[in-house]
Formats: structure tokens, C-alpha cells, sequence
């Protein structure tokens, strides 16, 4: 009796194991590699943020860093709630690459607080670059999206930032 009871154990817990595998993988799937799924009944929004990377001269410039460190989420202050700090920030660390025509694209999926703000830094990866990094923070407020669905989905909003990179003194 003892030695059947160990073995009906043994064989429910590798049977747990198995599903619990199962059901972990099938929870990891993602469709694209900035459209990540949002739970079901959680307000959401798509921003967008892109643009072209110029040196001063006005030509493109392409395999620039462009490296979005952290979202940081804001909402007013109103009667009786006057915020210190942001509501919540991100950390994204994500970075992309600016094409042979020197454009970028950037997409981030979350919740839309009042003002979303992205920040961005542009720089080139090269040991010894030629163009000082530089750096901008996006804005995007409600009023901002469009085509909301008047439920979960609040829309989108997408705004252009073009940045121009000094050359570096020597």
C-alpha cells in the first residue's frame, strides 16, 4: 500500500509539471515585436513616436542608436490629490536603429494616463563617435488619441520628432 501511494504521487506531480509547462508556454506567446497583449479589461493606448535623424548639413544619418531608456506615466493635480511624483515609470530600455534614410519608428503599448511621456536618446554606437549624443522627451496627452473604441481601447496617437546631431569638436 505504502509503495502504491509513492507511485500515484510521483505520477500526479509530473502530470501537475506537464500541464503547468504547457500552460506557461502557451502564456508566452507574442504576435509582433511591439505588440505585446494587453489583459483583457485594462484600458490601453498605442503611441507612436517617429521621425528622422539629420547632421547638421541636413543629410540622413542611418544605424544611429535611438534608445528609449524608460515611459514615465504624469496626471494632474486636482482637489484633493496633488501629485509629487510621476503615477508610474517604465524602465524600457529598448533600442532601435535609424534606416539608410536616416528614419525611426517607435511604438509603445500601455495604459493612458493623462500625459505619457517617452523618453528618447539619440546616439551613435561606433567606438569613437563622430556626433555628440543628444536627447528629447515626447508628450502625449488624452486629447492626443483618436479612433478610441469608448472601452478598453483608447486609441492611438503618433507625433513626429526629427533630430539633428552636432559633430563632435576634435
Amino acid at each position: 500500500m505504502k509503495k502504491f501511494n509513492s507511485t500515484y504521487s510521483k505520477g500526479v506531480q509530473w502530470v501537475i509539471a506537464g500541464l503547468l509547462t504547457l500552460l506557461g508556454f502557451s502564456a508566452c506567446n507574442k504576435s509582433n515585436d511591439n505588440d505585446y497583449p494587453v489583459e483583457y479589461g485594462t484600458p490601453h493606448a498605442k503611441f507612436t513616436v517617429s521621425g528622422k535623424v539629420t547632421n547638421t548639413q541636413g543629410q540622413a544619418l542611418s544605424q544611429i542608436s535611438v534608445i528609449v531608456p524608460r515611459v514615465v506615466h504624469h496626471t494632474p493635480a486636482r482637489p484633493g490629490f496633488i501629485p509629487q511624483h510621476p503615477v508610474s515609470t517604465n524602465h524600457i530600455r529598448d533600442t532601435l536603429y535609424t534606416k539608410a534614410d536616416g528614419s525611426y519608428e517607435y511604438t509603445y503599448n500601455g495604459f493612458p494616463t493623462d500625459t505619457v511621456q517617452i523618453h528618447l536618446k539619440f546616439e551613435e554606437p561606433s567606438l569613437h563617435p563622430l556626433f555628440e549624443s543628444d536627447s528629447t522627451k515626447v508628450n502625449f496627452i488624452l486629447s492626443d488619441l483618436k479612433d478610441g473604441d469608448a472601452r478598453w481601447y483608447s486609441g492611438s496617437a503618433k507625433k513626429e520628432v526629427n533630430m539633428t546631431l552636432k559633430s563632435k569638436a576634435k
